[in-house]
């Protein structure tokens, strides 16, 4: 069996793509439970698609379990397995390409396609030169998920060694190949083989297996010739990040005020940050699901590359929401998940939904004394006492009097939901204390922009 075993690693073969549907019971304790695992699949001939019959498939670790295909090209390996393991699985047809795959199984059902190459015959295969360059041939997944998160965990990637005319190396030309990382995520990935040599049609395979972190990792293959070491180009696999986790699940909105008190149609964008139980973001594609109690919202969204899912918020029925903590005007928008556990997760935020303008004057009576100064102080708020949108603008004018304005007069508003934003002062100073003219003052404030317009003034003498 050991012959056996190094003369297939040295054959890998392309296109080789199992996924494993581990036990979800979710008892830790694996006494009693099912240990019968399954692999399951059919051999097919890569370049026509064709069943290929009477192909030996067998386990490395378990030699005395072994099958071959039926006439649809099935077969079915049936085992005993305490709990989750690497393993080895070779395809050895007559006149194909042997073919070798490292995969983790664990008890339960592993099924998939297994597509092998024929074997090239004296007529498609010509004598090669010595080897010059390394391509990739292929990555099979593209991407794959960190460990345990559901998606597959294992990237098949082959290298091709070309002579310097770009034909693959034959047997009598085969190299060693060594795999590398360059740019790496870490988080225990791991390439297994780290080397082996090249087959009749130049190829090499390795295979990537993710660990706990998310990121993209560069894979490296070098020939260590004397005085001509040769090298590829970096390859990039991306590898994703797992199940939601409560612990790096978040809501953010923008705008956080809108006027939907008074105007149908505004929108703002609740985007979820989901990550893993690692702080990764989560795989691409999990689902995020939204609801609302002002207004309407996208019902759900999928996660992108950074775990960001995104919903518009549009004001309507019902614009006038009340949030138990925050009070009236506020919508409670909530985006839910599901962990690894299959329990849903969530978590919620709110929504300013602003009305028109209402400015209410603390001091509406200008008495200014020869040569002195005073203070006033305003409110700008909607009905429910709560902040203009961003963009709003305010501004106090002087339309008469002998005075002169002190601070700042005018003012836009950012995006918030304090109601601290409400606040405003200014003040007014004799701007002729060397006259002692009684004369009429009156001071004018102006509010315009998302909310609408509203206007106040103040009136009173100066000396």
């Amino acid at each position: 069996m050991k012959k056996l075993w190094i003369l297939l690693l040295a054959f890998p073969v392309l296109f080789l793509t199992i996924n494993s549907c581990e036990n979800t019971s979710g008892d830790d304790d694996d006494s009693g439970a099912d240990s019968t695992a399954i692999l399951a699949g059919q051999v097919l001939n890569s370049e026509t698609l064709e069943p290929i019959q009477q192909a030996i498939v067998m386990i490395m670790e378990y030699d005395q379990y072994n099958a071959y295909t039926d006439v649809y090209g099935h077969f079915e390996i049936e085992f005993e397995l305490e709990s989750r393991e690497l393993i080895h699985l070779i395809a050895a047809p007559t006149s194909y390409i042997p073919d070798t795959l490292a995969i983790y199984v664990t008890p339960g059902v592993t099924e998939d396609s297994l597509r092998l190459r024929p074997i090239p015959t004296e007529e498609t295969l010509l004598p090669s030169g010595e080897a010059a360059s390394i391509i990739l041939g292929s990555v099979n997944p593209p991407s794959i998920g960190v460990r345990e998160s559901g998606s597959e965990e294992v990237a098949t990637i082959i290298f091709v060694v070309q002579d310097s005319t770009g034909k693959p190396v034959d047997a009598n030309h085969a190299v060693e190949v060594y795999f590398e990382f360059g740019g790496s995520p870490g988080g225990g990935l791991f390439l297994t083989p780290s080397s082996a040599h090249t087959n009749a049609v130049g190829e090499v395979t390795t295979y990537l297996f993710s660990g706990d972190s998310a990121g993209v990792v560069q894979i490296i293959a070098r020939v260590n010739q004397p005085g001509l070491p040769i090298q590829s180009r970096p390859i990039a696999v991306a590898i994703h990040g797992g199940f939601p986790h409560p612990d790096h699940f978040g809501i953010a909105f923008n705008p956080l005020n809108i006027p939907g008190l008074i105007y149908y149609g505004v929108k703002s964008v609740a985007t979820a940050y989901v990550g893993d139980k690692y702080g990764n973001p989560v795989k691409i594609g999990t689902n995020v699901y939204f609801t609302t109690t002002g207004g309407i919202i996208e019902g759900s969204s999928v996660t992108g590359e950074l775990g960001q899912a995104s919903a518009d918020l549009i004001s309507a029925e019902p614009n006038d929401p009340i949030h138990p903590v925050y009070g009236p005007g506020f919508a409670e928008v909530t985006a839910r998940t599901v962990d690894e556990n299959q329990n849903t997760i969530e978590i919620s935020g709110p929504v300013l939904f602003s009305g028109g303008p209402v400015i209410t004057l603390n001091d509406p009576i200008v008495n200014i004394v020869n040569g002195g100064s005073q203070f006033f102080s305003f409110v700008v708020s909607d009905i429910n006492g709560n902040p203009m949108c961003s963009g709003q603008s305010i501004k106090i004018s002087i339309e008469s009097g002998e005075v002169k304005t002190i601070g700042k007069t005018s003012f836009t508003m950012d995006d918030t939901q304090s109601k601290t934003a409400t606040y405003f002062s200014f003040g007014l100073e004799d701007a002729k204390p060397d006259s002692a003219n009684t004369n009429s003052v009156f001071v004018s404030i102006e509010t315009d922009g998302p909310n609408g317009k509203a206007g106040a003034s103040i009136t009173g003498t100066a000396e």
